[in-house]
């Protein structure tokens, strides 16, 4: 899921609670990337995906302009194992692209981001 301006993440916290209402385990079938200008919000945010076991990248910048001043990872990133699988829907993706059409999905090989090394991440 993508919160591109999330304030205090209200929809992200309304859908893992529909999800968790239709029987899914939403900490395991569910990761969001919010983001917001107002580290207020974003701090807020942190907190109550944090304590709701979402897991969640939340991202304090604009989404926009692209810009981005500090990347916060909730504990549920980490426990449900977020990092890797994310990881691995990406090759997936370039996989399916690189069978569909060889010769451009070479040229937009993204290239691999680190793994972070704690739970907040500046620049």
């Amino acid at each position: 899921m993508h919160e591109p301006a999330c304030e205090s993440a209200g929809m992200v916290v309304a859908t893992a609670e529909a999800m968790h209402q239709a029987g899914l385990n939403y900490p395991y079938h569910m990761h969001a990337t919010c983001i917001d200008v107002d580290p207020r919000c974003v701090y807020m945010a942190y907190l109550q995906l944090s304590l709701l076991g979402i897991g969640a990248i939340v991202i304090h910048g604009n989404s926009l302009t692209m810009q981005q001043r500090d990347v916060w990872y909730t504990p549920a990133h980490f426990i449900c194992g977020w990092s890797q699988r994310l990881a691995q829907l990406k090759m997936e993706k370039l996989f399916k692209q690189l069978l569909a059409d060889p010769a451009n999905a070479v040229a937009d090989t993204p290239q691999p981001s680190p793994e972070p090394v704690s739970m907040r991440k500046a620049d």
